[in-house]
Parts: structure tokens; sequence; C-alpha cells
């Protein structure tokens, strides 16, 4: 045993001169036996002597604890003791301690705070644990005092007195509520009796704080009949606007004041003149107050069209189809003549019927009723519909009117035999009786131009 002491003190000699330090013996053999006492002493420790800590009276034997040297300053539950918090090396390193009893103090701002802000005095045993007794009785932090109770956690979470996770049970916080302060709403942390009702807080608002004074223009005073939760500007369509007058076209995106000038809502005509009027009067091409229009725009103008430029395109009287449709007014009313504006076919057409050859319907004769072979629904002169005496079918449809017609001056003259020779013909009606090789004696047998 005793060769195993001098094999351990020259080890930490050795180890103490290749480290740059002389200790003495008498150190040595005291950092033998606190290391194998599980006892490694600090600095302090070991500044203050041995007699510090082992009277000669006790020789060296441990004293208990670090209470055996340390009077307490606090007064710890069972089962807490110096080392819980403290560290050897020092007293002000304070470890992390974890709160056995209430998860509340374990996270966010409390985690952060320093033993004296919730233990003044080194208060620990049976210190309270409802946050009225830190945040009202002691600190005074409580931003609304007792008004709302003592129960901190009811709106606040440990992360901090905002955000509030309180939710309104009669008003939902929605869009800017959402992100306004309680005291915005509740003034004095009134919370017992707000009405939930919007004028009762936008009376600003409403007065003319925001611009137009809704009280004096007579508007109701439920702010979501116009405006939405998410903005008051642009306000919304009014759901009982008359007529659905704001829901397409350009009036869906006006202004409110573009319609109620000088504030005017109540009373005022939904009538096209009582805002059109000026519109009306100055529009030259064409000229309404000269025509005679009538001052109901919706008459030519379509209100879904965000522009003037549908004006004309529902005739009442006489309704726009085929290529009709697709003109400009211009076209037929370019003479300025609007009112009593004659729908005859030929007050138009006149030199289409005379300067169409094929057929000429000037020297046949035909009717300068248009509609009797054309359809107002056609886009095109080709689209011919008339009724036929000899239905064209077969062969008879597709030819020209020129195969069968050889007189353009009258298309009541029809030639058979140019196409049904006479010996063809009189092969096919031998033994026929009456049977005679000409075109009138051939469409009174076969009018259906069949055999």
């Amino acid at each position: 045993m005793p060769r195993l002491w001098v094999i351990v003190l020259s080890l930490l000699l050795i180890f103490s001169i290749q480290s740059g330090e002389r200790i003495s013996a008498s150190d040595r053999k005291e950092t033998f036996i606190h290391r194998r006492e599980g006892y490694l002493l600090n600095k302090d420790h070991r500044a203050n002597g041995c007699v510090s800590c082992h009277p000669k009276a006790q020789g060296r034997r441990r004293r208990g604890g670090c209470g055996s040297c340390h009077d307490y300053r606090h007064d710890l539950p069972k089962g807490v003791t110096c080392t819980t918090c403290h560290t050897i090396e020092s007293f002000s390193q304070i470890k992390n301690y974890r709160h056995l009893l209430n998860d509340f103090f374990r996270v966010g701002v409390h985690k952060t705070l320093s033993c004296r802000e919730c233990h003044p005095n080194g208060q620990f045993k049976g210190n309270p644990r409802e946050c009225v007794h830190c945040h009202m009785e002691r600190r005074q932090d409580a931003p609304h005092g007792l008004k709302l109770g003592g129960d901190c956690q009811e709106c606040h979470t440990p992360n901090g007195w905002q955000p509030v996770k309180h939710q309104h049970s009669g008003f939902t916080l929605r869009a800017a509520h959402r992100n306004l302060h309680c005291l915005d709403c509740h003034p004095d942390y009134t919370f017992e009796g707000v009405q939930s009702f919007c004028y009762s807080c936008h009376k600003r608002e409403f007065h003319g704080g925001a611009g137009l004074d809704h009280a004096a223009a007579g508007l109701p005073y439920d702010c979501l009949l116009c405006h939405t939760m998410y903005s008051f500007s642009p306000p919304a369509s009014y759901r009982d606007h008359p007529s659905g007058l704001i829901s397409e076209g350009n009036h869906h995106g006006a202004a409110c004041r573009d319609c109620h000038k000088k504030a005017i809502f109540q009373g005022l005509s939904d009538e096209c003149q009582s805002c059109h009027q000026k519109d009306y009067a100055s529009t030259a091409s064409p000229n309404h107050a000269q025509n005679g229009f009538s001052l109901d725009c919706t008459v030519c103008h379509d209100p879904k069209d965000p522009s003037w430029e549908s004006g004309g395109k529902n005739h009442t009287w006489w309704p726009l189809r085929g290529m009709h449709k697709t003109l400009d007014c211009s076209e037929c009313h370019g003479d300025g003549v609007y009112a009593g504006k004659s729908t005859d076919c030929l007050s138009c057409h006149q030199a289409d019927y005379a300067g169409t050859t094929d057929p000429d319907h000037q020297a046949a004769g035909y009717p300068t009723g248009c509609d009797q072979c054309h359809q107002d629904s056609h886009t095109s002169w080709e689209q011919v519909i008339f009724d036929h005496p000899l239905p064209l079918t077969s062969n008879h449809a597709g030819i020209a009117c020129t195969e069968c017609h050889k007189e353009p001056a009258n298309y009541a003259v029809f030639v058979c035999t140019d196409c049904h020779l006479r010996q063809n013909t009189n092969f096919i009606h031998r033994g026929i009786a009456g049977y005679n090789y000409a075109s009138e004696s051939c469409y009174g047998c076969h009018p259906q131009g069949q055999r």
C-alpha cells in the first residue's frame, strides 16, 4: 500500500512539472482525496483552506452537505438543496430549474425570468402559483387590474400579454377587427354590455369622419348594408338598390358619388335622364333630341354593356337580326332620320334591287319586298328561299335560273325542251294519248318535275 502512494504522488508530481505548476505534497494529497471522494475543489474552495470545511476536531471526515458551511437563505421545500439550483463553481450560476408543479412556468416569458422576480426574499416554500398573486398583488402590472378577474390564462398565454387568445362569443373577430387592440373597442377595459352594432364604434366615420356625412345624407345606420367587414373603402354594393341598377355594366363599377352627387341618397330617381340628361342632349351622332329619341336609354342601350356602343342594337319597332345586326347605325340612318324611319326593304335596298342581273329583278318583275325570297335572319344575299312552282330537286337542283328561264324580262316563261330532247321524250311517251312535245305540256303532266 505505501508503494501505491509513492507511485500516485510521483505521477502527480510529474504532471504538475510538465504543466508548469509547482504544488506542495499536501496539495497533491488533498487533490487526490477530493477526487476520490467525488468532490473536486474549485478555486474558491481551495483558497479558503482545509479548516474552513474540516475543523481540526473533525479531522478528515466530510461535513454534511452545503448547509454545513453555507447558511440557507431560502425557505426551500422538501427535497430541494443548494445544488438543485446552484453549482459548486459559483452561487451566481443558476441552473435551469424545472418546475415540477406547474407547466405554466416552463414556457414563454416565465422561462426567462430570474428566480427573484417570482420568489422575492428567497420565498420558495408554499409560493402561490395563481397569476393574480404575481401580476396584481406583487408586481401591479396587470393591464386591466382585477376588472376581468384574476385568472390571466382565460385570455393570455405564457408567451406574453399579446396576442390575446379570447374569442368573442357574440362578435367574431375578422378582417380589420382581428388586428385591433382590445382598447380600440373596449376603452377603459369595459367589456360587459359593449354593443356589437357597427354604429356604436364607428360614430365618427358615420358623421363625416370618413369623408361623407352619412347622417346628413340620410343613410341607414347599419354599415353592413353598404360596407363589408374587410374595408370601408370602396363600399360594397348596397343590396337594397332599386331594380338591380348597379349590378352590371358601368353602373356596377361606379363610385357612389358618381350617381349620388351632393350626397343625395333618399328619393333619388332611378330614371336614366336623372343622370344622363347631358349625354342625351350633347350626343350629335345621332342627334337624340332632334330625332325624338326616348329618354329611356335602355330602349337602345344595353345596361350590361360598359360602353355606349351597343346603342340601337335593340330595335323595339324592328328587331335587328342576321346581317342587319352587324351593321353600324349610320348604314341605315346615314340621312340622320331615326324617328319614323321606314322599315320597307326598298327604302334601303333600291339600288340592290335595280342592280341585280342574275336574275334581273326589275326586268323580271320581281316583287320589291325582299323578304319574300330573302329572310332578315340571313347573313348573305345567296341564302335565297322562295316558293318555286316546280320543286328544285334531283336534276333540277343547283342549276342556274337562266337554264330554264331564257327571257330575263319574264321569268314566267320557261323552257323544258332545251334539256329534254324530242327524240328521248318521244321514245319515252310512245303510245300515250294526248302527248305533245312542248314545255307547257311537260309542266302540265309533270308539275313535280318527276316522271
